[in-house]
């Protein structure tokens, strides 16, 4: 009987030792979990969890931007060829904003930047 537990005890402490060497011989992944070909990198489970908690937090970002304009915003443009500008229009509601510019980049920026200041003038100051 005691040969039993004695095999049986060489079989475990054989066990612990194989796992240790396998532990020793495999590197470990950044997050902890060992595998046999980690390369200094979170395992693929710890990837996934990882890319889950950065996706949900870019679709709560998503949600609210404040340097977009607003739903339904619309932008005309045209060329005058005689006058060699670029004329156009951004309607946002019920307010109308134009202007012209040489270049059509310039025209969207003109616009962009004269909703911003009127958007700012619609805003209260609020004092703390």
């Amino acid at each position: 009987m005691s040969s039993i537990l004695e095999r049986f005890k060489q079989g475990k402490q054989a066990k612990e030792e194989m796992k240790a060497e396998v532990e020793r011989k495999n590197p470990k992944y950044t997050c902890g979990h060992t595998a046999v070909d980690a390369y200094k990198i979170p395992c693929p489970t710890c990837i996934l969890k990882n890319r889950k908690k950065k996706t949900s937090k870019w679709v709560a970002k998503k949600k609210y931007q404040p340097g977009r304009l607003p739903d339904s915003s619309s932008f005309n443009i045209s060329y005058d060829a005689n006058a060699e500008t670029w004329r156009g229009t951004l309607i946002i509601g019920n307010e109308k904003f134009e202007s012209s510019e040489s270049g059509v980049f310039k025209l969207l920026q003109r616009l962009d930047l004269l909703y911003r200041s009127w958007e700012k003038r619609q805003k209260p100051i609020v004092n703390n």
